[in-house]
């Protein structure tokens, strides 16, 4: 009962003004841009890291060794949190 009257206040609040959402179309061509400095490991491709030299990851790449909160919003359900 409780989901039923969470989804109706959300669709009372929802407009439908906006372009509608496109399906994602990924590229086959492989990125050349430089990876974001100072991510936690959890969010690197771990084979891409294992490739590449120790002190670039540390001194250049600066991989965040920290775990951090990944917030996991289900529908109709309160927040919830997993450690990477």
């Amino acid at each position: 009962m409780q989901i039923d009257h969470a989804t109706q206040e959300r669709e009372k609040q929802s407009t439908r003004s906006g372009n509608r959402a496109l399906p994602r179309v990924r590229s086959v061509v492989e990125s050349t841009r430089e990876a974001p400095a100072g991510l936690p490991r959890a969010l690197y491709n771990q084979q891409w890291l294992s490739q590449q030299q120790d002190w670039w990851v540390e001194e250049v790449l600066k991989v965040s060794q920290e775990t951090f909160e990944f917030l996991v919003t289900a529908a109709g359900g309160s927040d919830s949190s997993a450690s990477i």
